[in-house]
């Protein structure tokens, strides 16, 4: 029984730590998105003010 016990808290113990690398990942993945947006963003910026300051 006792084993048992053992057994279902390290699956319990697996699983939390599965979800929550599950979940960071899942973050990072969105940092990277945002950031790659951002960037995007900011080079489309730059190029108009170059323009601008070739005027």
């Amino acid at each position: 029984m006792a084993d048992r016990t053992a057994s279902l808290g390290q699956m319990g113990l697996k699983a939390g730590v599965k979800s929550s690398i599950q979940q960071e990942m899942k973050h990072v993945g969105d940092m990277v998105v945002a950031a790659g947006k951002q960037t995007e963003a900011r080079l489309r910026n730059a190029g108009g003010a170059i323009k601008d300051a070739s005027r």
